[in-house]
């Protein structure tokens, strides 16, 4: 699993950051609430959660959440367009994280 996010994981998080700056001219600075509100906060809130999942339930169900949010993103991430804004990152963004949240604790253990 690591491998495998390892191999796909330059692309699924470089694609909002690089279109936002070269497609839609915003800047880093613009960017970077983005991912703090949407990436990185959620992911504070979603770790204990699925530590809690797991313990609780079946491990493979966190595998699961992961991988259909990252699958989800992705989906998302194919409907880009020039016509694309900051805010219309939220989403894959937010999918991004809890995919992440739930696959990576899940390979940790």
């Amino acid at each position: 699993m690591i491998l495998l996010y390892t191999l796909t994981s330059p692309f699924k998080f470089s694609l909002a950051p690089n279109f936002l700056v070269a497609v839609v001219s915003c800047g880093r600075k613009q960017t970077g609430p983005l991912f703090l509100t949407y990436a990185v906060v959620p992911m504070l809130a979603l770790v204990p959660l699925s530590v809690f999942l797991m313990r609780r339930f079946d491990a493979r169900l966190t595998l699961v959440i992961g991988l259909v949010a990252f699958a989800a993103a992705g989906l998302l991430g194919t409907q880009v367009t020039h016509e694309w804004s900051l805010v219309d990152f939220v989403p894959v963004v937010l999918l991004q994280s809890v995919g992440q949240s739930f696959t990576l604790t899940q390979s940790w253990s």
